[in-house]
């Protein structure tokens, strides 16, 4: 069965933006140098590409996996923060992560939502500080 090169490739680099983001073309060619010692993804055999893919596969099961207790559990205590009802937090993880249910939260949607929400807090801490300072001067 023949490889299809550019369907591999495709699905290489849209793992490796889930993986990596804005560093993806730097690690999959530090990759391919340190794992494969060659220069560029042109080089490598087609087993070779495929054998790299499947390795990125793994490391995105393994970074994407669903139950994470850890963020959900921040996600709580940021919830209890902002005094958001559990129908509020279900609609902003919606809108936010682009998912039907938060059940299907990855664990880095969940970090994304986290940061979001941590954005939030901050942002209202800063603005009843302000508030309190001006309070302060008008006295």
């Amino acid at each position: 069965m023949a490889i299809d090169r550019k369907r591999l490739l495709r699905r290489l680099w849209a793992i490796a933006d889930r993986l990596f983001g804005k560093e993806k073309e730097e690690k999959v060619y530090s990759y391919v140098s340190f794992v494969y010692e060659k220069e560029r993804l042109r080089e490598l055999t087609d087993e070779e590409l495929e054998e790299m893919v499947k390795a990125f596969v793994e490391m995105l099961s393994e970074n994407e996996c669903p139950s994470a207790p850890n963020e959900w559990r921040l996600i709580k205590v940021l919830q209890k923060k902002l005094d958001w009802t559990n129908e509020h937090l279900l609609n902003y993880i919606k809108k936010y992560a682009r998912v039907d249910h938060p059940r299907f939260l990855t664990q880095y949607e969940a970090k994304i939502v986290i940061a979001a929400m941590m954005t939030i807090l901050n942002g209202r801490k800063k603005r009843r500080k302000n508030r309190s300072v001006r309070n302060e001067k008008v006295v």
